[in-house]
């Protein structure tokens, strides 16, 4: 078994951390997001134009629950996924 297998591991048993993406109508946060959803690491929260997102995530397979924030500009949406992790609504 390698580190990396060993690491992955232990973040598993430790269960999902919310995480906040700013601006996350972008394909790459979203592939991103879905692979460590399907791995069991994180719980999303994305933050930013949400029709393009939504759209996006359906293209990728995320669940339809996954939370979205509307919040079409992009310096907002990085300041207002600051303000989840301040208030401990996210984790990172």
């Amino acid at each position: 078994m390698s580190g990396f297998e060993e690491i992955l591991r232990e973040a598993q048993k430790r269960g999902p951390v919310s995480v906040a993406f700013a601006a996350a109508q972008d394909r790459s946060v979203i592939e991103a997001a879905k692979t460590a959803t399907d791995l069991g690491l994180i719980h999303c929260i994305r933050v930013g134009d949400a029709e393009p997102i939504r759209q996006m995530a359906r293209e990728a397979g995320l669940p339809e629950t996954t939370e979205v924030i509307h919040q079409p500009d992009p310096d907002l949406a990085a300041l207002k996924a600051v303000e989840l992790v301040h208030h401990n609504q996210a984790g990172v």
